[in-house]
């Protein structure tokens, strides 16, 4: 199977790494010899002993494990995110030996891949079990897709950590001030009382609109008359951006 291109226009080197419609073509040569296919599908923006064990166990269940990532474009996890690339993510994955192919995926969900690739089993981990627990709602749509291609979704019950925590603990991912406000506003209010007091709003409605002002200021050394011209020459010592936020909250 010929690589192509990635997204940035380089060659992908792993034979692992293979586009959607590629691997369309491998998964439906794969059912003719009889062999079973586990999908696995996330952001995997840090690997981590969670994924390693998720992935391993996806292997057990079938002969053939798949993982697609989510592209950068359509993960909204917050700023700074995703740390890593979608290429340096898909080349991490396809490092594992559990692995037989990886793919990016250019949508929210993996729904189309579901629904293109038809999987025997779309796996996924055990903090996904509770459907209640997803804000997002893409879980019950991403297993109702595996169920109508005649499929089944399995959550593995192997050790869980959280990529999202882990990068806000251990990356600059957010600035100090945020991070530090974040923290505050944990300790102050519960998940739980964030959630009723959404809800207590949830009728009203609330026009939302602001501007951001950005100053930046240089710092700068004084070092004398430039001999040539009628301007004074300074080196540059520090910069230094103070961001102001004005927002106008009207309740219509």
């Amino acid at each position: 199977m010929e690589n192509e291109k990635n997204t940035h226009g380089d060659y992908v080197g792993s034979p692992k790494l293979v586009s959607l419609s590629q691997l369309a073509e491998a998964t439906a040569s794969l059912r003719t010899q009889g062999k079973t296919i586990a999908l696995c599908h996330g952001t995997f923006d840090l690997l981590h002993f969670g994924h390693i064990r998720h992935i391993a166990r996806a292997n057990q269940i079938a002969d053939v494990v798949i993982v697609t990532l989510t592209a950068d474009a359509y993960i909204s996890k917050g700023p700074g995110r995703p740390v890593f690339n979608e290429d340096l993510r898909a080349e991490q994955i396809a490092a594992l030996a559990d692995v037989d192919f990886v793919a990016i995926n250019f949508a929210v969900t993996a729904i189309n891949v579901i629904e293109l690739l038809k999987p025997d089993f779309y796996v996924k981990g055990s903090d996904y079990k509770n459907h209640d627990d997803d804000v997002t709602g893409n879980i019950s749509l991403e297993e109702r897709a595996a169920r109508n291609i005649g499929g089944s979704i399995i959550f593995t019950d192997e050790l869980t950590f959280s990529s999202s925590k882990l990068l806000n603990e251990n990356f600059e991912v957010l600035p100090p001030q945020t991070r530090s406000f974040l923290n505050e506003f944990k300790k102050k209010y519960r998940f739980e009382e964030i959630c009723e007091a959404v809800k207590a709003v949830s009728d009203v409605r609330v026009l939302v609109f602001g501007d951001a002002i950005i100053d930046e200021y240089n710092y700068a050394k004084a070092l004398g008359h430039s001999g040539k011209y009628n301007v004074l020459s300074a080196q540059h010592l520090v910069q230094k951006s103070l961001q102001v936020v004005r927002w106008l909250w009207l309740n219509t």
